[in-house]
């Protein structure tokens, strides 16, 4: 009868309303994700690599921030171009900083650029524009220009010199150390994606291993001949 057709056409509805609402959320989520692509840099060959660079951020952002809050100040240069000097007088002498001053200045300039540049150029957001999870971290307030980092690149490139300039494996490798940490801290204070270190890293020793590689003779012997 009537109320039968009623209640069959209401339950239709129904239905038709359910697989529309199911629709219209796949494609909200759908145009979520998207949005979050195009916020860590777009692509989609990209989006698969951000993959493993954001789940590897959210398992280093957060542990132990409090440390590495103190630890990230060693990439910044009022702190590291002091330690950068000293440790070059102490293991070259007053005469071998003379000579390594000028390539390791040009080097850093260079790092510098590079790093300004493609920070201007990729403008990357900050891990807590993207995961608020991260806001409360001590980076938390940062939003823009992430790749890569400077702090990373820096750090990195300090630790590089010092560590060509070391009179023992031992003492290279506590500093290149040293550097490493610094990176970490930008990721674990929620300054950084993971990636943005990586590359920061991979910039500070390449530029310091090419700003030293002609000075051979002042970092194997103390002297100060520089090798040609």
């Amino acid at each position: 009868g009537l109320p039968t057709r009623m209640r069959r056409q209401h339950l239709g509805g129904e239905c038709t309303n359910g697989r529309t609402n199911g629709r219209r959320g796949e494609v909200r989520r759908a145009e979520q994700r998207g949005k979050t692509t195009r916020r860590l840099g777009g692509g989609e060959s990209l989006a698969r690599m951000m993959g493993w660079d954001v789940s590897l951020t959210r398992a280093l952002a957060g542990p132990f921030a409090d440390w590495a809050e103190w630890v990230t100040h060693l990439g910044e240069p009022l702190v590291a171009l002091p330690l950068l000097v000293g440790g070059l007088v102490s293991l070259r002498g007053v005469a071998g900083l003379r000579r390594l001053t000028r390539p390791v200045l040009l080097g850093g300039l260079v790092l510098l650029a590079l790093v300004q540049g493609m920070k201007r150029s990729i403008d990357r957001p900050r891990p807590a524009a993207v995961l608020s999870e991260l806001q409360g971290l001590p980076g938390g307030h940062l939003r823009a220009h992430a790749f890569p980092s400077g702090h990373s690149a820096f750090g990195a490139y300090v630790a590089g010199v010092l560590a060509m300039a070391a009179t023992s494996a031992l003492l290279s490798a506590a500093v290149v150390g040293v550097g490493l940490a610094v990176a970490w801290s930008r990721v674990a204070i929620g300054a950084h994606w993971f990636g943005d270190v990586v590359v920061g890293l991979a910039l500070g020793f390449l530029l310091a291993f090419l700003a030293l590689r002609r000075h051979r003779g002042v970092l194997q012997d103390g002297s100060d001949e520089v090798s040609r």
